[in-house]
């Protein structure tokens, strides 16, 4: 949405305008549905408040990463967890009689096909999201209206692209505000980087998860600089497309003069169970 969703002030009172909104999915379940209309409102309104504020949370794109995503794309995509574009090749039928010989031409066969309609439904995916982030690209900002599940659990509404979905769409979707970093800042989008790096740094103490960041500086500005050209440390990372906006952000960062007062529009995710034990 282009401008902030209706708060939420009933069951199906709020979030889009014009299209049925709903702030439970109940997927055709009668007594959820009925459950939740004959709660007191008042009991509702910390629910109502959550969601809005989500609601409220003005996103945009990253053009630089969806640049660099377009580029992979039009060149048959296979890097950073993008599908094949092309098919795995029909073996042909054998010119013999040979059961074994058929057997397993049936069954290379079977495999081909199984593949191919796997990486078709991969291709039409990543298309809904890249057609989405291409159309909102110019856009200042938008938003996403959430509801949640039967679980309490808030989700966006919106199906293909949203801050929940795969590395692809994380990667290319930051906040539309930015703030100066800060000393603390500055700490947790290394912290950020050795998180997306995952492969055990992720566990990591927070001292040593920036350290990591810290001894991969040239890594970063490299993946930065040169991210298809160069050594593409970002790949190895378990969420690369992610990995790579946060080395774009840090390195801007600490080339700018007061590397503590340049914005960041990244999330940078955290566990917050986890947070106070660590320090």
């Amino acid at each position: 949405m282009l401008i902030p969703p209706q708060n939420w002030t009933g069951y199906d009172q709020g979030a889009h305008f014009f299209l049925p909104s709903y702030i439970m999915r109940t997927h055709g379940a009668k007594q959820q549905r009925i459950a939740i209309k004959r709660t007191p409102k008042a009991q509702l309104e910390p629910v109502f408040k959550a969601l809005d504020t989500l609601g409220n949370t003005k996103w945009r794109i990253n053009k630089k990463v969806l640049s660099l995503v377009d580029r992979i794309w039009a060149n048959g995509g296979r890097v950073g967890g993008l599908v094949d574009r092309d098919d795995v090749p029909i073996p042909e039928e054998p010119d013999s009689e040979d059961q074994e010989e058929i057997k397993q031409w049936k069954w290379k066969m079977k495999e081909a096909n199984k593949e191919n309609s796997e990486r078709h439904s991969q291709r039409c995916d990543v298309e809904l999201k890249l057609e989405v982030a291409r159309k909102m690209k110019d856009e200042e900002g938008f938003y996403f209206p959430h509801n949640v599940d039967f679980r309490g659990r808030a989700y966006p509404m919106h199906p293909y692209l949203n801050h929940l979905g795969s590395d692809l769409c994380r990667g290319i979707l930051e906040f539309c505000e930015g703030k100066p970093l800060g000393e603390s800042g500055l700490r947790w989008l290394k912290i950020h980087i050795a998180n997306l790096y995952g492969g055990g740094v992720d566990k990591f103490a927070y001292k040593d998860r920036v350290a990591f960041a810290e001894s991969h500086l040239e890594d970063i500005f490299d993946s930065s600089d040169r991210p298809l050209e160069g050594k593409r440390w970002w790949l190895n990372a378990e969420d690369p497309f992610q990995c790579l906006a946060a080395c774009m952000n840090l390195s801007e960062a600490l080339r700018s003069p007061f590397p503590e007062a340049a914005v960041s529009h990244i999330p940078i995710h955290q566990v917050l169970a986890k947070l106070y034990p660590q320090k």
